[in-house]
């Protein structure tokens, strides 16, 4: 389980340093909130993958 969790944290990271820079370019609030919603995957998944190991 804890495999799982790191490859979804790491390709929730993945879509959300991207979309932040741009979100900073472009200023819409629909990649901000798809931003902010990968990266709290990722931290979930990365505190799963952590204490499940």
């Amino acid at each position: 389980m804890a495999n799982y969790a790191w490859v979804i944290s790491m390709l929730a990271m993945t879509v959300a340093f991207p979309t932040f820079f741009i979100f900073s370019a472009t200023r819409r609030r629909s990649l901000l909130v798809i931003a902010l919603t990968s990266v709290a995957i990722a931290i979930v998944t990365a505190l799963i993958a952590g204490l499940t190991q």
